[in-house]
C-alpha cells in the first residue's frame, strides 16, 4: 500500500458541531471502563432546546456492578477493586454511578479543549470555522453524568498509558471525527519531530515516536467487508454488504491493545439491506435482501465473535460507539 504522508501544515482544522463534545465522552469512556456492547433499537436523537439538552442511555456498559441505596462501602470497594484489574482502567465510577445516563451541559468556561487552527490533522472540509462559521456556542457543550462527574481529560495521562501499546479506531467517518478529536487532544504534547500521520489506503496512522505508541483509524463503515470499503471513494447509494465476512478488515485489527469501534449511520438506508452470499470477484453474485436490523445483528454477532477470539480481556479493552448524530443539520 502506497503511504500519504501528512503533517498538517496548510490545513485550516476543526471538526463537526457536535464531533468534539462527543469526542471528550468517547476518550474518558475509554478511562473510565466502556466495554464492547450493541446498540440496536434506540431511535436518532432529536435536537434538544438550547442550553440544557438531555438524553436516555446513549451507551451501556457490559461491566456494570448492581447497586442499592446510596451507598454500600463495601460493595463499591469491590466494584472499585475489579475495575482496576482491567487494562487501561484509571480507577472506579462512583456507586451508582452509570456515566451514560445524564445531559448536555453548557459549559464556557472550562470548553473547548483545543482550538481549531491549533490542530493540523483535521480534514479541510470539516474546519467550521475557517468555513465561516460566525458563532462558537456548539464548542462549549460538555456531558455530565447524573449523579456524578467525569474527570478533566489528563493528555499526558492517557499518552503514559499508551505507552508502546496501539489504540485503534474502526468505522465510519463519525468514529474518524473521534479518532482525530482524540490526536487533536494528544499532539500538542509531542514534539514536532516525534509525531507523524500517514495513510495507507484505509489505515491512518498517527506515531507519538517517544512514547512508541500508535493512535490509528481504519475505514469500514459496515465492519463487515461491503462495496463501500474504498476510504476515498465510498458513497454508493446501492449498498451491499458481504454477510458476516469481516476477514478482509480483520486482518488490520490484529495485534491492537485497544480497539474502538462503530457502525450505524450507513446502515439507515430506509430499505432492506442487500447482502452478498458469495464474493465482490464473482461475474454473477448472489444476493439477497435482509432486514436492516437483522443484518446488522448478524454483523455485530461476527465483530464479537472475532473479539473474543482475538482479544484477551486480560490487557486489551474493546470498546462499541453507539448511535451517534449526523453530519448535517435538518431543516
Amino acid at each position: 500500500m502506497k503511504a500519504q504522508h501528512s503533517n498538517g501544515r496548510g490545513r485550516s482544522p476543526f471538526l463537526t458541531s457536535y464531533a468534539l463534545t462527543l469526542a471528550f465522552i468517547t476518550f474518558v469512556s475509554v478511562l473510565y471502563f466502556k466495554d464492547f456492547s450493541s446498540t440496536l433499537h434506540q431511535p436518532f436523537l432529536h435536537r434538544p432546546p438550547p442550553h440544557h439538552r438531555r438524553s436516555g442511555q446513549i451507551s451501556r456498559p457490559l461491566r456494570h456492578a448492581h447497586h442499592g441505596g446510596n451507598g454500600n462501602a463495601a460493595e463499591h470497594h469491590r466494584a472499585a477493586a475489579a475495575a482496576q484489574q482491567l487494562p487501561f482502567a484509571v480507577g472506579a465510577a462512583p456507586a451508582g454511578c452509570d456515566v451514560g445516563l445524564g445531559e448536555w451541559v453548557y459549559d464556557e468556561a472550562a470548553r473547548p479543549w483545543y482550538q481549531e487552527e491549533e490542530c493540523p490533522y483535521i480534514q479541510p472540509q470539516l474546519t467550521c470555522q475557517a468555513h465561516g462559521r460566525p458563532d462558537k456556542g456548539y464548542q462549549h457543550w460538555r456531558w455530565q453524568p447524573r449523579g456524578c462527574s467525569l474527570p478533566s481529560f489528563n493528555a499526558t495521562l492517557m499518552l503514559e498509558m499508551l505507552r508502546g501499546k496501539r489504540m485503534l479506531f474502526v468505522g465510519d467517518s463519525l468514529n474518524r471525527g473521534q479518532y482525530v478529536s482524540l490526536v487533536c487532544l494528544l499532539h500538542r504534547l509531542i514534539p514536532e519531530s516525534s509525531k507523524s500521520m500517514e495513510t495507507f489506503d484505509s489505515l491512518t496512522v498517527f506515531r507519538a515516536k517517544d512514547y512508541n505508541a500508535t493512535i490509528e483509524f481504519y475505514w469500514a463503515p459496515f465492519l463487515a467487508e461491503s462495496n463501500s470499503d474504498d476510504a476515498v471513494v465510498h458513497r454508493i447509494a446501492d449498498r451491499i454488504v458481504r454477510g458476516t465476512s469481516i476477514e478482509k478488515h480483520a486482518k488490520f485489527w490484529n495485534g491492537a491493545d485497544i480497539l474502538v469501534f462503530n457502525t450505524y449511520l450507513w446502515w439507515m438506508t430506509g430499505e432492506k439491506m442487500k447482502i452478498l452470499q458469495n464474493s465482490f470477484e464473482d461475474k454473477n453474485k448472489d444476493i439477497i435482501e435482509m432486514e436492516t436490523e437483522d443484518a446488522y445483528g448478524m454483523v455485530l454477532k461476527a465483530v464479537l465473535k472475532w473479539v473474543e477470539s482475538n482479544m484477551d480481556p486480560k490487557t486489551s479493552r474493546v470498546f462499541f460507539v453507539t448511535m451517534s448524530p449526523t453530519h448535517t443539520r435538518l431543516g
